[in-house]
């Protein structure tokens, strides 16, 4: 049985049903997911809840929608079972967001737009471009990759850290591993995270690492909120008015209404907006990696993005 727990558009299945020809195939929101089916289920597609997959013992691969994989990495899978993200499916999105952040960080419109809801006719002084800057990209896969182009594109000099130095990119100025990121903060006119999380990532931007960056930089995450020690983030912009930040992920999330980064005009603050399936072309993307990994692995082929060995 191959249970579906993810949006899907008419299109879709069909798809879906071509590639497992007499298959059971369950649809059902994640919501509606029950511990029998999966318990049933030899295949799922969708992230349901961890704590069910314990009793999974038919299940053969876990096919997450989400390109994020760390709540799933402690979960009670049977032996074999492959876990598999959706790597490749969010670059577009979260790299147009990340690009749009940057820009309006760097014309103000965080400022003016706070005017407009004052009716306040009012210039914010000078703006910075992203030519001729030089911009710092942490984790430069998918997502980070995507935007670290089209900043390369509009001129900047762009820096990316990546596990490896092996094979840099030609959209790349620079390659780096996150080692080396101390001697590379104090560079950067803005910097991007999009790493994902883990052990080495947690809190990597203390206090007196947002120090170590430009009294005016400019800080866009899109990775995971935990990557930033949010208290400290807030101190800090109000230390230094010049510097501002756009975080689409927070800690803790959603991020408390009394918290003090809403009130700071140097802050922009999403709610985890930049992925999902608000562009339709997400979806398809997600979609097509999920239905493949479907037919390899009812065929006996090779996986994308395993991510559990």
């Amino acid at each position: 049985m191959i249970l579906i727990a993810t949006p899907m558009t008419e299109e879709a299945k069909k798809s879906l049903e071509a590639a497992a020809p007499g298959q059971e195939i369950r649809y059902k929101s994640v919501k509606e997911v029950t511990a029998e089916d999966v318990k049933e289920a030899e295949i799922i597609f969708g992230n349901v809840p961890a704590a069910l997959l314990a009793g999974a013992q038919k299940l053969k691969l876990l096919q997450l929608f989400s390109a994020g994989f760390d709540n799933y990495m402690d979960a009670q899978v049977p032996e074999g079972c492959a876990i598999c993200s959706a790597v490749g499916g969010y670059g577009l999105t979260v790299s147009e967001y990340a690009v749009t952040a940057l820009m309006c960080l760097n014309r103000k419109f965080q400022l003016y737009v706070r005017n407009q809801e004052q009716n306040l006719w009012h210039h914010e002084g000078a703006v910075k471009s992203v030519w001729g800057s030089t911009i710092l990209v942490l984790g430069a896969g998918s997502i980070g990759g995507d935007a670290a182009k089209v900043f390369k594109a509009m001129g900047a000099y762009v820096i990316g850290t990546k596990r490896s130095t092996q094979d840099k990119p030609e959209w790349l100025d620079e390659l780096h591993t996150l080692a080396e990121i101390d001697t590379l903060l104090p560079r950067a006119d803005a910097v991007l995270i999009a790493l994902p999380a883990n052990p080495d990532t947690y809190r990597l931007f203390d206090r007196s690492r947002l120090l170590r960056m430009k009294e005016d930089a400019y800080l866009v995450n899109v990775g995971r909120g935990n990557i930033i020690d949010c208290e400290a983030l807030a101190q800090v912009l109000q230390e230094r008015p010049l510097m501002g930040a756009c975080l689409d992920v927070t800690d803790p999330e959603p991020l408390p209404a009394d918290h003090p980064l809403w009130g700071l005009k140097n802050a922009v603050i999403t709610p985890h907006a930049a992925g999902g399936f608000f562009l339709p072309e997400t979806q398809r993307r997600v979609t097509e990696i999920g239905i493949q990994n479907i037919k390899n692995c009812l065929a006996g082929l090779p996986l994308r993005n395993r991510v559990n060995g």
